[in-house]
């Protein structure tokens, strides 16, 4: 993994939270998201303009994100919203890794929410690099 550029760490540097996440690449960014998709999209936009970044591949807790998804519906559909966005505005690939951990059920349910905005959806680090190579030998 490439370390970001000078610019996205001093950028990221002004609002980021570091306390218990990783300020490194991979991104640990969950605590400074905190169900913010306005955060959300200025992480994406940071990394999309780059130039050390080829790909994104963004992981999601099924167990915590299933908390707060199922108490708030909306929260899900804000969250796609903000991820097809970015792959409307972004040349890069980008993925999402939703492990199903102990909430196979609910991925389950949800999965056809990501299908449905054409947004790549694996169920591991490994299925989603596998398919980002493929995509890659063929650009």
């Amino acid at each position: 993994m490439p370390r970001f550029s000078d610019e996205t760490y001093a950028e990221l540097a002004t609002f980021f939270n570091v306390i218990g996440g990783s300020f490194q690449n991979p991104l640990d960014m969950a605590g400074t998201i905190q169900g913010s998709n306005d955060t959300l999209d200025r992480i994406l936009r940071l990394l999309d303009a780059d130039p050390n970044v080829d790909a994104m591949a963004m992981e999601l807790s099924a167990m915590f994100a299933a908390r707060q998804w199922k108490k708030h519906p909306e929260s899900l559909d804000l969250t796609l919203a903000t991820i097809k966005a970015h792959m409307e505005r972004s040349a890069k690939s980008f993925v999402v890794i939703l492990h199903p951990a102990h909430e196979a059920e609910y991925v389950a349910q949800i999965a056809p929410k990501f299908h449905e905005n054409r947004i790549p959806l694996y169920p591991s680090f490994e299925r989603a690099a596998a398919a980002v190579a493929r995509v890659g030998a063929f650009g």
